[in-house]
């Protein structure tokens, strides 16, 4: 995924929270972190993308000091289970 700074996959950073629509969350969160690998990298970042990715999440977090990452499920989602089984197994 790789979208504009400004605009993250269509949506304002700022206001992707407000539209409860968690792949412009996802989005955002995926391209910070993507910014921030650039500041302070995070070993194994494109591993741990490739893993979200496969996995078919809605994005990924990773907190500001690079030491903790998290995959954003949508828990809604019918293959929710499935989705964390893959994530899991990668």
């Amino acid at each position: 995924m790789s979208c504009a700074v400004s605009t993250t996959c269509g949506v304002q950073p700022g206001l992707a929270a407000l539209t409860s629509d968690l792949a412009a969350v996802g989005g955002v969160a995926t391209e910070s972190a993507r910014i921030n690998q650039r500041l302070l990298p995070v070993p194994r970042f494109d591993d741990f993308v490739g893993v979200v990715q496969s996995a078919g999440t809605a994005g990924l977090q990773i907190a500001h000091n690079g030491r903790i990452g998290t995959a954003l499920f949508d828990a809604a989602a019918p293959d929710h289970s499935q989705a964390v089984a893959r994530a899991e197994r990668s």
